[in-house]
């Protein structure tokens, strides 16, 4: 019996340790007009493996979860563009609202003071 419990006690502190965390947040345009329908996709650092997805809701809400604390970058897919931001991801919820606009006829992503 001590076994099982032993088990189960270590399978819930494994599957504890599995998410780091939630990122969530918005994403607007430089006009704060909340982006709809705007991909937003969390990356490994190195911005190869693709880590977690979502689409922004009416608000331009996104959220999902990373297995790994540290370092993600953040790409928002809009009009077939993609623009890329750093995020760090902790083991509780941290927000990371983003703003996509021109410079010098480029699209970038500044994360919201």
């Amino acid at each position: 019996m001590k076994s099982i419990v032993g088990f189960v006690l270590l399978c819930c502190a494994l599957s504890s340790q599995a998410q780091a965390g939630e990122i969530y947040g918005t994403v607007s345009d430089e006009s704060a007009k909340p982006l709809v329908n705007a991909i937003v996709i969390a990356r490994s650092a190195d911005n190869k493996t693709e880590i977690a997805r979502d689409t922004t809701d009416a608000k331009g809400g996104y959220r999902f979860f990373v297995k790994k604390a540290g370092t993600t970058t953040i790409v928002v897919l809009r009009d077939k563009t993609e623009v890329a931001g750093e995020a760090v991801s902790y083991p509780n919820p941290v927000r990371y609202n983003w703003i996509l606009e021109k410079v010098k006829d480029k699209l970038t992503l500044r994360r919201q003071q």
